[in-house]
């Protein structure tokens, strides 16, 4: 029914139920890009709290006597398979689009606008999918661009949200609109049906060679040991735009692997340790008192854009910066990351912007910090700026997160709204344990202890210390990784070099309690768990 309609655009207009939607900028903003993402298709939605929700449908579906709003001709005349043509106003531009609507859903479980991201709940719960059967040319020539978009005049009274057009007069006007757009139409319409439409230019100008990203896996692997498919899986997926999060148990290496590759790649690694104290005013900042006045600090999003923009165009040792978030989930999420959550609201780079409300906000104050002051005059100059939106991030700068797993009572649960903004890695324990000690040791050389003790103590503790390794990462709760086994063997090889005459599984069995988490003083099942452990591999003596 719905190619018959599109294949006839004429009857279609003079037989359709015409309706109106005004709203932001920014709200169709969301929308275009999603039907230049989804062939030709997009979403439009209408504020609704969830008791008018329920009214609604007490009222509808129980035959109860009470006020109906909007959405009940609309609602109807769809079930009644009357097309519905729904017009796109932009408060400020005009007319820029219509669809046709293929679907009505009510959906109170995903997120879509930036609004409803920003805070963490749908606002639109009453949605339809369109057809989008004719945009303004500065629109479809400038999709994620609006302050290139203009708008058409119809001389009708838009107001905000759903509106249905019921007036004769009224609906002649927007008939002779659309029946004037014919060829615009189908120029929409050839748009979206084009089997490859390209929105963006490619996120990364300047790939690293194949040979490069394999040197920079060996050089990681001869520090670290993860697994190399992590590690390639870590750089492609920077190389591909995407925000990452390392997820793994405590002692895996991930904020070692975060730091590595973001250097191995030329950007310089900023490290941020998040908190339960964290707000808004650590990620991206906010008020203090200086000499009794108000100023501007700079939370750690807006250092780390200042260091990627100074290093960039600075001409010295980096590409860029990273923003590395370390044990991401200590902080409440809900409470510090709300702006993050509109700055990156989607995963593609080109989604990614500064809204101009935070711009506003550094400008205001008389005073700011060195990273406030640098941010605004680096952001003119090199930032693509959008009117009345905000600027662009730029598509190589990245946020790497790392989130530690053991005992998730003791830290914050982040939500899909947040969690998604990331492709998401898990670094596990290695799953070669020769290799893993082969890496260790030969690091300890290097850091400067002995050949000869650590390759004596090497050969005689290897396959005892293999056991011990794997039983204990038996042990749920227990964190063990190569971090702690690392530790265990540099304090096992510094005892051994100044008690030579010391047995070696002794040494192992007092280095072991070093390195064991804390959390075995006060957790008597995991203390047993553990003893248990080393008298079975080790012995009781």
């Amino acid at each position: 029914i719905l190619d018959y309609w599109v294949k006839n655009i004429e009857k279609l207009i003079s037989e359709a139920d015409f309706w109106t939607s005004a709203g932001s900028i920014e709200h169709w903003l969301n929308s275009i890009d999603y039907a230049f993402k989804n062939g030709g298709y997009t979403i439009w939605g209408q504020r609704l709290g969830i008791d008018s929700l329920k009214e609604f449908f007490e009222i509808e579906l129980r035959g109860r006597r009470g006020r109906t709003g909007v959405q009940r001709p609309f609602i109807v005349n769809y079930v009644e398979s009357k097309p519905l043509i729904n017009i796109f106003y932009v408060r400020g531009k005009g007319v820029i689009g219509a669809g046709l609507v293929s679907h009505i859903v009510i959906d109170v479980h995903n997120l879509f606008w930036d609004e409803e991201l920003k805070e963490g709940r749908v606002i639109y719960p009453l949605r339809w999918v369109m057809k989008v059967i004719w945009l303004h040319k500065s629109v479809r020539e400038n999709p994620t661009d609006p302050r290139k978009w203009e708008g058409d005049h119809i001389d009708l009274f838009f107001r905000s949200g759903l509106q249905h057009v019921v007036k004769p007069e009224d609906v002649e006007k927007i008939r002779k609109f659309l029946l004037s757009k014919k060829d615009e139409i189908q120029v929409t319409l050839n748009t979206f049906s084009k089997e490859v439409y390209v929105l963006r230019k490619p996120v990364i100008e300047e790939m690293p060679s194949m040979p490069n990203i394999h040197e920079i896996i060996k050089k990681v692997t001869e520090e670290l040991v993860i697994d190399e498919e992590v590690i390639l899986l870590f750089i492609t997926s920077l190389l591909a735009g995407r925000n990452v999060m390392l997820a793994g148990k405590p002692g895996t290496g991930k904020t070692m692997l975060a730091k590595m590759v973001s250097e191995l790649l030329g950007f310089k690694p900023l490290i941020a340790v998040a908190n339960a104290h964290w707000s808004r005013y650590d990620v991206i900042g906010g008020m203090v008192l200086k000499g009794g006045k108000p100023a501007w600090k700079s939370g750690w999003l807006i250092i780390a854009l200042t260091e990627h923009l100074r290093s960039k165009h600075g001409g010295g040792r980096w590409r860029g910066a990273y923003l590395i978030i370390d044990e991401v989930n200590r902080a409440d999420v809900d409470k510090a990351f709300g702006e993050f959550f509109t700055i990156f609201a989607g995963i593609d780079p080109s989604e990614w912007i500064i809204p101009e409300s935070l711009i506003k906000e550094i400008r205001s104050y008389d005073e700011r910090d060195s990273y406030g002051l640098d941010f605004l005059e680096l952001a003119d100059k090199y930032l693509e700026h959008i009117d009345g939106v905000g600027y662009r991030v730029p598509d190589d700068f990245r946020v790497i997160c790392t989130l530690n797993y053991v005992d998730i009572r003791n830290l914050f649960i982040l939500g899909e709204a947040f969690t998604r903004r990331f492709a998401r890695i898990l670094v596990n324990y290695p799953s070669d344990e020769d290799k893993e000690l082969n890496v260790l040791f030969s690091k300890a050389e290097k850091e400067g202890f002995r050949k000869e003790i650590v390759q004596s103590f090497k050969e005689d503790i290897k396959e005892k210390l293999k056991k011990l390794i794997n039983e204990l990462r038996k042990i749920e709760r227990l964190p063990f990784g190569p971090a702690n086994v690392y530790s265990l063997i540099r304090i096992a090889l510094t005892y051994k070099t100044l008690n030579p005459d010391k047995d070696n599984i002794s040494i192992l069995k007092k280095s072991l309690e070093t390195s064991i988490s804390l959390s075995t003083l006060w957790d008597e099942e995991l203390k047993k768990g553990v003893e248990r452990v080393i008298n079975n591999v080790l012995g009781s003596a």
